[in-house]
């Protein structure tokens, strides 16, 4: 803890020399032990979890560095870094400093699957936690696909649709769409086609087991809706697929436990 630590303990509790069994008094400094104990098992869990973060490439380690040339200040990533660097703003080398204390920065992948723009969610967030339900609901097996580009044949590069959701689980095939809000599901397309008319004519012609549709947040019921839709879409078929819904929950503090936050 340190020499000046323990002079302040030394001091207010008066403690005997070295041999002596007297045990602490003041319910003061025993708060203040705790605390700074505490303080310290979090600054390790919390380091402990942005190794592991970093070890997940979700930040990069890096370095805010100032040129001497021009005063640009540039984050720069850890490889990119040597005994010189070269500035992004006047192209200049200089040396990096002694120490240079580590800054974080978020992969723009994490960022680009969570928001489309600075205010519009993106619904590839939805599918990475459907497909982490659904595998750890999986009992026997599970195997999933990344979303597939839809073409109208072999000779065309612009793709028609896609398919979000695309797994196997326990020998069945499952597809699906995923929003991140529910009205998404109803909004149309340059061909006059939503979500819902997509998935039922790829479902017709793939024939998969379960439709699933997963979104973030639900409104005025629309996801129960957009199943009653899709359901409806099968009524004169003999093929009829299992329909799911999936409206996934927000994010709470349950999972705020062990190595991740405190070090023990």
């Amino acid at each position: 803890l340190g020499q000046p630590f323990f002079k302040i303990i030394r001091h207010k509790c008066r403690l005997p020399t070295v041999g002596s069994y007297k045990m602490f008094h003041d319910l003061k400094i025993l708060n203040y032990i705790q605390m700074f104990k505490s303080d310290r098992l979090l600054e390790l869990g919390l380091k402990e979890t942005l190794k592991e973060l970093c070890d997940f490439k979700v930040f990069f380690k890096g370095f805010n560095l100032k040129c001497k040339k021009c005063s640009s200040i540039f984050w720069y990533h850890i490889k990119d870094v040597s005994e010189t660097v070269e500035c992004r703003g006047c192209l200049e080398e200089f040396e990096i400093p002694i120490e240079p204390k580590f800054f974080y920065k978020l992969n723009d992948l994490i960022k680009n699957n969570i928001y489309q723009s600075k205010t519009d969610r993106d619904g590839n967030l939805t599918v990475i936690r459907t497909l982490a339900l659904k595998s750890k609901l999986s009992h026997k097996a599970f195997a999933y696909s990344p979303q597939i580009n839809l073409f109208d044949n072999y000779h065309t590069n612009k793709p028609i649709t896609d398919i979000d959701i695309l797994y196997l689980t326990n020998g069945k095939l499952a597809i699906g769409e995923a929003k991140h809000s529910s009205p998404a599901f109803f909004e149309k397309n340059s061909s006059g086609f939503n979500s819902v008319d997509t998935i039922a004519e790829i479902a017709k012609e793939i024939r998969p087991d379960i439709i699933i549709l997963s979104c973030y947040s639900d409104h005025n019921d629309k996801l129960e809706k957009a199943r009653k839709t899709l359901t409806g879409k099968f009524h004169n078929e003999a093929y009829k697929p299992i329909i799911e819904t999936l409206l996934l929950k927000s994010p709470d503090d349950w999972g705020f436990k062990g190595h991740r936050y405190f070090y023990y």
